[in-house]
């Protein structure tokens, strides 16, 4: 499967930084840093902004679900 970098966390080094990818279907691929709970990572919001930013979009959109922690993602136009 083929995939480009989209979005990358300014100022991290080592190579294992939070950054986005986009596949060549479309969807978008976080790497980010692990937790302590399984199967869940954290990034940092800018992130998600800048990847929108390089895909032609003002934000990623800050629609958020307080309870269940989702972010919804921007919406094509």
């Amino acid at each position: 499967m083929g995939f480009r970098v989209a979005a990358k966390t300014i100022g991290c080094e080592g190579g294992n930084c939070p950054t986005t990818y986009i596949d060549e279907e479309g969807s978008v691929i976080v790497q980010g840093y692990r937790t302590s709970i399984a199967g869940r990572l954290r990034f940092p919001m800018e992130l998600l902004d800048r990847h929108a930013r390089a895909e032609g979009r003002d934000s990623w959109g800050r629609a958020h679900d307080r309870d269940r922690g989702r972010l919804s993602p921007p919406r094509r136009p």
